[in-house]
């Protein structure tokens, strides 16, 4: 489990550097990205109710890795500024969560998940 978490993290951190260069919203791109968010965090759900950390592990890091896609794009409204912390906030609950699967500890993980959340919901407030 260790192992995929860190191979996990390099290719998070791969792709978001890979990705630094702005570039111009894609609203089809991003949307099919926040679906699959959407999804996931549907399924983090239920796997955090059922104390799964390996299946909570790889959700986080499937929507940190959709949530890396979306760093390098101009936001559609607000500043990029915005959109950057934003998303490198979500990035951090998603890590956070995943450390705490790692270390099988069920607070830490909810507390993660309540913070994807809340950073979700400011995303969706400031550029949906």
């Amino acid at each position: 489990m260790k192992k995929f978490i860190v191979i996990a993290a390099v290719i998070l951190l791969t792709v978001s550097a890979a990705g630094f260069a702005q570039q111009q919203y894609d609203k089809n791109a991003s949307v099919a990205l926040m679906q699959a968010n959407r999804t996931e965090l549907g399924a983090l759900g239920g796997a955090v109710t059922a104390g799964n950390f390996d299946e909570a592990a790889m959700r986080l890091a499937r929507m940190a890795s959709n949530m890396s896609l979306l760093l390098p794009l101009n936001p559609p409204k607000g500043t990029k500024a915005e959109w950057d912390a934003n998303t490198k906030a979500f990035l951090t609950a998603a890590y956070n969560g995943i450390a705490a699967c790692v270390a099988k500890d069920a607070a830490k993980l909810q507390a993660a998940v309540v913070e994807v959340r809340a950073q979700q919901a400011a995303c969706h407030g400031k550029f949906r």
